[in-house]
C-alpha cells in the first residue's frame, strides 16, 4: 500500500509539472518593441498592468515601436496615464523615460515629448507625420511596484498641401485631421502663396478646429499683416483673421461646413498646425484600415475610446487598452495535462491502477 501511494505521488509531480511547463510554453512572447503599420493599434511597457521588470541586457534597457502609415496620414497618439522607477544613488539618480519623436529616426531633434515619475492623466500627442517613434529606457535595476505606461494610436488625415489639381482650393471630408501651412514643421512656409482648406462634415455635425500651433510672421496691426490666417463658416464673410504668435482660440463652425484661408506675403516663419474634428450628429463608420488585432475575435481583447484613472496609484477604474498579446491562455496540451492532473490525485486517493493513467500518456504521445 506505501508503495502504491509513493509511486501515485511521485505521478502527481511529474503531471503537475508537465502542466505547468505546457502551459507556459503556451502564452505568446511578449517583446520589448516591435513595428506597427496599421490604421490604429496599441502597446504597452512589458508586463503592465503588472509592474515592468527591469533590463536583463544592455539591449533590452531600450525599447522602440516604431509606427508606420501611408503618405496622407498623420498619426494621434494617446497616453494612457504612466508611471515609472527611478534610484536614488550616492552621485546620480536613474529614472526610467517614455520619449515620442515625430518621425521614425528617432532623433533630438524630432523629439516632441518625454515622460518621467508619473501621472494618472491621460495626454493626447499630435503629430502631423505618417511616421513616429516611441522609445521606453529601463535605466532602473530594480522595480517592484512601477506599471509602466498603455499607449494606443489611430491615423487620421493630414492635409500639408496647398490645393489639389491645379487648384489653391483643398477639399476635406473626413471626421479629424489636421492642417497645416505648406512646410510645417520642418521648414518655414513660402512666399506669396494663397491656400484655402474646405473642411465638410455630414449635415448634422459642426466642425472644431484647434491650433496646436502657430508662427506667423507680424508688422503693425493684424489689418495690415501680410501674413495672417482667416476662418469662417463661409468664404463670403471669415468670421475670424488671426496673425502673430498668439495662438487663437477654438472655433466651432455654425454649419457643418468651416473655411481656412492661409495668405502670406515677403516674409517667412514656422506656420501653423491645426487639428479638426466633426461635433454631433452620426459619424460616418471608419473603413479606411483593418485593424491590427483582427484575427483575434473580440472576445479575447478589449478595444477602448476612453480610459478612467483612479488618483490612487494609475490604476484602471474600467477597461482600458489591452492588445492581443496581454490575453495569455493555455493551449489544448496543457488540458491534457489537467486531466492527467486529476487522474493523479483520484489516483492516490482512490487506488485507480496506474495502468490507466500509463495508457493516456501512451495515446497523446502516438497523436
Amino acid at each position: 500500500m506505501a508503495i502504491k501511494i509513493l509511486v501515485s505521488c511521485l505521478v502527481f509531480l511529474c503531471c503537475f509539472a508537465d502542466g505547468w511547463t505546457r502551459c507556459s510554453r503556451s502564452r505568446p512572447h511578449k517583446a520589448c518593441g516591435r513595428s506597427m503599420t496599421s490604421n490604429r493599434g496599441t502597446f504597452k511597457s512589458p508586463g503592465f498592468p503588472r509592474p515592468y521588470l527591469s533590463a536583463d541586457t544592455l539591449e533590452d534597457r531600450v525599447c522602440t515601436w516604431l509606427i508606420t502609415l501611408p503618405s496622407g496620414k498623420g498619426i494621434k497618439l494617446l497616453l494612457y496615464g504612466y508611471d515609472f522607477a527611478f534610484e536614488r544613488l550616492t552621485y546620480r539618480t536613474h529614472m526610467d523615460e517614455l520619449q515620442v519623436f515625430r518621425d521614425e529616426m528617432c532623433g533630438e531633434e524630432s523629439r516632441i515629448r518625454q515622460y518621467q515619475g508619473n501621472d494618472t492623466e491621460y495626454d493626447i500627442i499630435h503629430i502631423p507625420s505618417n511616421t513616429a517613434c516611441i522609445r521606453f529606457f529601463r535605466r532602473t535595476t530594480q522595480n517592484h511596484s512601477h506599471t509602466g505606461f498603455s499607449m494606443s494610436y489611430e491615423a487620421v488625415d493630414d492635409n500639408g498641401e496647398c490645393g489639389t489639381n491645379g487648384s489653391s482650393i483643398s477639399s476635406i471630408s473626413s471626421q479629424e485631421g489636421y492642417i497645416r501651412s505648406p512646410g510645417y514643421p520642418a521648414a518655414s512656409y513660402p512666399q506669396h502663396i494663397n491656400c484655402t482648406w474646405v473642411v465638410q462634415v455630414s449635415p448634422s455635425q459642426t466642425v472644431q478646429v484647434e491650433f496646436l500651433d502657430f508662427q506667423l510672421s507680424y508688422i503693425y496691426s493684424c489689418d495690415f499683416a501680410p501674413d495672417f490666417v482667416q476662418i469662417g463658416s463661409s468664404n463670403r464673410t471669415y468670421e475670424l483673421k488671426y496673425c502673430d504668435q498668439d495662438t487663437p482660440s477654438i472655433f466651432t463652425s455654425k454649419k457643418n461646413m468651416v473655411w481656412l484661408f492661409f495668405k502670406t506675403g515677403r516674409w517667412r516663419n514656422r506656420g501653423f498646425l491645426v487639428y479638426y474634428k466633426a461635433i454631433g450628429g452620426s459619424p460616418r463608420p471608419d473603413i479606411s484600415g483593418a485593424d491590427y488585432w483582427t484575427s483575434w475575435p473580440r472576445s479575447d481583447w478589449r478595444y477602448f475610446e476612453e480610459t478612467r484613472w483612479s488618483s490612487t496609484r494609475g490604476f484602471r477604474e474600467n477597461s482600458g487598452p489591452i492588445d492581443a498579446f496581454a490575453v495569455s491562455r493555455c493551449s489544448s496540451t496543457s488540458l491534457q495535462s489537467t486531466v492527467y492532473l486529476i487522474l493523479a490525485i483520484l489516483s492516490s486517493l482512490t487506488l485507480i491502477p496506474g495502468s490507466l493513467l500509463c495508457w493516456t500518456t501512451f495515446l497523446d504521445s502516438n497523436r
